[in-house]
C-alpha cells in the first residue's frame, strides 16, 4: 500500500500538468509566429544578409523564455531561514562587501600575471625602451662599461 501511495504522490497534480501544457502551447505559438516573421525577413531581397541575421536573432531572443534571476535572502542573527528554490542565503557582511567592491568578476585589467608582472614593455624583438643605456638611439645593443 505504501509503495502504491508513493507512486501516486510522485505523479504531478492534474492542475500542474494543465498549467505546464498551457505554458508549452503559448511558447509554441510564439515560436511559430517568429518562424513566419523570420521567413518573411529572409525572403526580402533589398536587405543585406548581415542585417537579416541581426533582425532574425532579435526576434528569436524576444521569443525565448527567460529564466528568473536568483533571489538573495539575507541571513539574520539568531533566525534560521531555509532558502527555497531559486533563492540563495547570504550573510549581511557578504552583501556589504559585494556592494563596496562591485559585483562581478574582474576583467583582464584586474588580474595580475605570474612571473614578471612588473616588467615594463611587452618584451619580444625590437628596440628596448627606457632600460637605462642598454641600447643606443639606432637600436643597436651596447655592452656595459666595466
Amino acid at each position: 500500500m505504501r509503495a502504491q501511495f508513493r507512486e501516486i504522490d510522485a505523479r504531478p497534480a492534474k492542475k500542474v500538468a494543465q498549467a505546464k501544457a498551457r505554458k508549452k502551447r503559448v511558447a509554441m505559438r510564439k515560436l511559430e509566429s517568429v518562424k513566419r516573421k523570420a521567413n518573411s525577413i529572409s525572403d526580402q531581397t533589398d536587405i543585406s544578409e548581415r542585417s537579416k541575421m541581426k533582425m532574425i536573432d532579435k526576434l528569436y531572443k524576444k521569443a525565448t523564455p527567460k529564466r528568473p534571476n536568483k533571489e538573495y535572502q539575507v541571513a539574520k542573527k539568531g533566525v534560521h531561514v531555509k532558502p527555497g528554490k531559486g533563492k540563495v542565503l547570504v550573510d549581511p557582511r557578504m552583501k556589504k562587501d559585494m556592494r563596496t567592491h562591485g559585483v562581478g568578476k574582474p576583467g583582464k585589467a584586474g588580474k595580475k600575471k605570474g612571473k614578471g608582472a612588473k616588467v615594463r614593455g611587452k618584451g619580444g624583438k625590437g628596440k628596448s625602451k627606457g632600460f637605462g643605456g642598454l641600447a643606443d638611439k639606432k637600436g643597436k645593443k651596447m655592452g656595459r662599461k666595466r
